[in-house]
């Protein structure tokens, strides 16, 4: 899983972890694509899936310092067991996107 990802606990057994994952490397230059893994009962982590795709890069929350942007997505951490949660805007818009990521069955 790629360095920024969010956790969820879906229910009291599911675990998603949910990326934005850029095409160029930087979530704020580009194309990003959502992305789930789901926590098996072993430990091991299967995925990814891929709820959404923007063509806009992600809004950040910065502060005129790289070291404090925060990719323009919010996962719930804590869950309905059979879907995740998934709030995000994308640079420039005036829209927030809420999104249902399903919790697959393991």
């Amino acid at each position: 899983m790629p360095r920024g990802s969010r956790l969820s606990v879906a229910g009291d057994k599911a675990v998603l972890a949910i990326a934005a994952v850029p095409d160029s490397g930087d979530v704020y230059q580009g194309p990003v694509t959502l992305q789930s893994w789901r926590r098996s009962a072993d430990g091991t982590w299967a995925g990814p899936q891929t709820p959404a795709r923007e063509e806009i890069p992600l809004s950040n929350k910065g502060a005129g310092d790289r070291y404090f942007y925060r990719p323009g997505f919010v996962v719930q951490a804590d869950a309905p067991p059979n879907f995740v949660p998934v709030a995000l805007t994308c640079e420039g818009q005036k829209w927030i996107k809420v999104l249902r990521v399903a919790v697959a069955a393991a």
